[in-house]
C-alpha cells in the first residue's frame, strides 16, 4: 500500500522589498514584494490556513535554516547552528518567498538573524513530512546549470522548489495568480448556483507556477523553472494544493525542468 501525507493546507510567506542595509555588494530595495506574498496568501486562505506572513525586518533568513546541532552534526560549521525553520517553514505545507535571490541562496533584508542568505547549504526542508512546496519568487535560485547539485540537498521530504532561471520582474500579482490557480475557479454554473454547479479541481503545483509566470512574466521573459523529488513519471508531478494527501515517492531521483520561451524573431 502506497504512503500517504496528511496536507493540512497551512502556508507562510517570508517577503522583502527593504533592501538599505549596507550589504557587500549592495542590494537594490524593491516596491511589490509585500503586495506579491500578501496575494497569495488572500488568496489561499479560502480553504487554508496563514500561519505567517513576515515582511523586511520581521523576515529572516533563519526562518528557512536546518537549526543544525553541533551535538550530533559535528562536521557542520556552528555558524550553520542558528536557524528555526522547526518554528517557521516546517510549520507549513506551502512556504512562499518573495525578494531576491541567486544561485546559491535567498536574500533578505537585516542580517541580524544570521547573515541575510539563506543558503542551499544550510537548509533541509520536509522533514516528517510538513513543508512539500517551496516557491522561491526571486531572481535565479533555479538558474539550470549546477542547479540539483546546489538545491538537492534541501530535499527532506521536500517535494518542489519552484523559482526561475534566469531574472524575474518585481511584480504585485504573481502570488495571487498563482494562489488562484492552484484553489480552482469555480465554473459559470456554480457561481450563478445553478444546475451542473461544480467547482474545477486546482492545477498541479508546476502546472498553477508555469500559469502564473505565464500570465504575469510575458512570453518574451519566461523562465520560470522547477526541481522536484522523484523521476520522469514521480506521483510527485500530480501534487495538488487541494489534495487532502499526497502520495510519498521514495526514490532517490529529482527532475529539472524550466518553461523557456524564445520569442521569434
Amino acid at each position: 500500500m502506497a504512503t500517504r501525507i496528511l496536507n493540512t493546507k497551512m502556508f507562510g510567506a517570508d517577503w522583502v522589498n527593504n533592501y538599505s542595509h549596507p550589504f557587500n555588494p549592495p542590494r537594490t530595495s524593491l516596491q511589490r514584494c509585500g503586495l506579491n506574498a500578501t496575494g497569495l496568501c488572500d488568496a489561499l486562505a479560502t480553504g487554508g490556513t496563514k500561519v505567517f506572513n513576515y515582511g523586511n525586518a520581521d523576515a529572516w533568513d533563519t526562518d528557512i535554516e536546518q537549526n543544525f546541532d553541533p551535538a550530533t552534526n559535528f562536521s557542520v560549521p556552528s555558524t550553520l547552528a542558528s536557524g528555526q525553520d522547526d518554528q517557521y517553514a516546517e510549520k507549513v505545507d506551502l512556504f512562499f518567498f518573495s525578494g531576491h535571490g541567486v544561485q546559491s541562496a535567498l536574500l533578505f533584508g537585516v542580517p541580524d538573524h544570521d547573515n541575510g542568505e539563506a543558503r542551499f547549504n544550510e537548509m533541509q526542508l520536509g522533514q516528517g513530512g510538513k513543508l512539500k512546496w517551496f516557491i522561491a519568487d526571486a531572481c535565479k535560485v533555479l538558474e539550470e546549470l549546477g542547479a540539483e547539485t546546489r538545491w538537492k540537498g534541501i530535499f527532506k521530504g521536500l517535494r518542489y522548489l519552484l523559482g526561475f532561471d534566469g531574472d524575474c520582474r518585481d511584480l504585485d500579482n504573481r502570488g495571487l495568480r498563482f494562489a488562484l490557480h492552484l484553489r480552482g475557479v469555480a465554473t459559470v454554473q456554480a457561481q450563478q448556483g445553478g444546475a451542473g454547479a461544480a467547482v474545477v479541481q486546482g492545477e498541479t503545483i508546476w502546472r498553477a507556477w508555469e500559469l502564473a509566470c505565464i500570465e504575469t512574466e510575458g512570453s518574451s521573459n519566461l523562465n520560470c523553472a522547477c526541481l522536484r523529488a522523484g523521476g520522469d513519471n514521480s506521483i510527485v508531478h500530480q501534487d495538488r494544493w487541494t489534495d487532502d494527501t499526497v502520495e510519498v515517492d521514495n526514490s532517490a531521483d529529482f527532475t529539472y525542468w524550466k518553461n523557456a520561451y524564445t520569442s521569434a524573431s
